[in-house]
């Protein structure tokens, strides 16, 4: 999922990327198989075996350069076949990059021409039901536009298609079916900039959604259990949750903390492992000091109620979970500029390491994406070195 915080006012979502980063050129991305940083598996539970490899770096864009390139998310469908998307080049030149897993190696797929006036693009997200069936949706400027623009790619396996969102930009998708896409996000006028996006594919087009709350992130299981989480947009500013099943969005409760005085939170991602087992992570800020980062907490919706493990979180912005194959859970953590930490939750305790990196790097992580039916997952992000970048692809498991 992707990295979303809500700044400032109720409703302003905003994707935190590499924000105040120099980049160089644009530079070519290049298929390159990376000489692997391992880091060993954490330490688990006595009477637990770890038989396999810990977290490494696979595969970067280039071996001898920082081009500016990043990449926002990875999507898996199996061992051999997962895409992932961001971005080449700088802020202001920047250029569709996409990336797919062959089960040998990560190659650059050639992006398609996007709408007519684009002047750049990122990619941001990406969801995938089969090989012939991928979604990539991103923003694009249009001539000396500040605010962007929205858009979509579809891959059937032999072609591309492009869906223009206009003024809807997306922050996060899912993919329940082949002909069953969500998307949430913002959408701006000419007298609000922040206003709820939300689309629904049918396997003809796209239709408007009314999703509860001002929805930014989304998991889901299936066609009938999806969830949605948010902000809401009109009166005091509180996390929304929602429930589709497969007819309907229901409005459900929203998780209770108890908080520090002039603190307030909110759902930054949520992902559904079961119909009683739904697990969130949720981002504090501390109006006191400006809406400044204050911790994270855990939360499980276990079929009646929210509940909070106990856990010390106080200096973590957490931002994408997923679960590792095996009963617990992998969790991405901003903690400062340019590096993310990554933690596992494994019977009740927090397990913490740095992401992997080249000598000289730190590891930018972004988005989580477990192999199904194995212990294995994806990451993708970057490495930055003096404030450049290379994009690379991360992995754990064999």
């Amino acid at each position: 999922m992707p990295r979303v915080m809500v700044l400032g006012t109720a409703g302003t979502a905003s994707v935190l990327g590499l924000a105040g980063l120099s980049t160089v050129g644009r530079g070519t991305a290049v298929v390159h198989q990376a000489a692997e940083t391992v880091v060993k598996p954490p330490g688990r539970p006595s009477g637990q075996k770890v038989s396999q490899p810990g977290w490494r770096v696979v595969d970067v864009t280039s071996a001898t350069a920082y081009p500016g390139d990043q990449l926002m998310d990875v999507a898996t469908l199996g061992p051999k076949e997962a895409w992932a998307v961001g971005s080449t080049g700088g802020h202001l030149d920047s250029a569709p990059l996409i990336r797919r897993w062959d089960g040998n190696s990560w190659r650059t797929v050639t992006a398609p021409p996007l709408p007519k006036g684009t002047t750049n693009g990122v990619l941001r997200k990406v969801v995938a039901y089969s090989p012939t069936d991928v979604w990539i949706f991103g923003d694009r400027r249009v001539g000396g536009l500040i605010r962007p623009a929205g858009f979509g790619l579809h891959w059937n396996g032999v072609s591309w298609k492009t869906t223009d969102f206009g003024g809807g930009t997306v922050s996060d998708a899912v993919a329940a079916g082949p002909n069953d896409v969500w998307v949430v996000g913002e959408r701006s006028t000419k007298t609000d900039p922040f206003l709820p996006f939300a689309r629904h594919f049918d396997g003809r087009s796209w239709k408007k959604a009314a999703v509860p709350g001002g929805a930014w992130a989304l998991g889901a299981r299936s066609a009938k259990d999806i969830w949605a989480v948010g902000e809401s947009t009109g009166g005091v500013a509180h996390a929304t949750v929602a429930h589709w099943n497969g007819k309907k969005w229901r409005s459900m409760p929203r998780p209770s903390p108890v908080l520090r005085r002039n603190v307030e939170y909110q759902i930054s991602s949520i992902r559904a492992r079961g119909a009683n087992d739904v697990w969130a992570t949720l981002t504090l800020r501390d109006l006191a000091q400006g809406g400044t980062p204050a911790g994270s907490l855990l939360a499980h919706w276990n079929g009646k109620a929210w509940v909070q493990p106990k856990l010390n979180l106080r200096k973590d912005t957490l931002f994408d979970l997923a679960p590792d194959g095996d009963g617990g859970l992998w969790l991405l953590s901003f903690v400062g500029p340019t590096r993310t930490d990554l933690l596992h939750y494994v019977k009740g305790k927090i397990i913490r390491q740095k992401a992997p990196a080249k000598p000289g790097t730190t590891g930018d992580l972004q988005s989580l994406a477990p192999v199904p039916g194995t212990r294995s997952l994806w990451v993708a992000g970057d490495l930055v070195h003096r404030n450049h970048t290379v994009a690379a692809v991360y992995k754990y498991g064999s």
